[in-house]
């Protein structure tokens, strides 16, 4: 009698495929990887928003911040914005997180007035944020 290991141990000695192809994965549906598929890249390339809002400064001691812009920062954005304490700057999903930001707050959770933003809740930092890599990272094996 064999047991399961042994057996196990047997098939993978046994070159069952001799003729590979290269295919989309999206053609790959109940195919069998020849060798693993190993990430080239992060992803997401770099921290991102998750939502359309805010970013925020470093300041701990305030919900009321000064916008230092009206230009929101965008998914393709170059990131190569620095918020000081207490400032605010708009920010798009998928934009760059920007150098000395905090948290990220929603528009939905924030009043604007005049060149200011007064922050009604703040939320939970890890929902509003996608940090680099957090879907896989460059070697990450994602198909075996």
């Amino acid at each position: 009698m064999v047991t399961l290991q042994q057996a196990w141990d047997l098939l993978k000695r046994i070159e069952l495929f001799t003729n590979t192809e290269t295919i989309p994965i999206s053609l790959s549906s109940g195919r069998v990887a020849f060798k693993d598929v190993v990430a080239e890249f992060d992803a997401p390339p770099f921290t991102q928003s998750r939502f359309d809002g805010f970013a925020l400064g470093k300041s701990t001691k305030t919900s009321i911040f000064k916008i230092v812009t009206s230009k929101a920062i965008t998914a393709g954005d170059d990131g190569k914005y620095l918020l000081s304490d207490g400032e605010a700057i708009p920010i798009m999903t998928g934009a760059p997180i920007p150098e000395g930001t905090r948290k990220i707050v929603p528009r939905e959770m924030c009043q604007v007035k005049d060149k200011f933003l007064y922050v009604e809740k703040f939320p939970r930092p890890e929902r509003m944020i996608l940090k680099k890599g957090a879907d896989f990272s460059k070697g990450h094996i994602y198909l075996k």
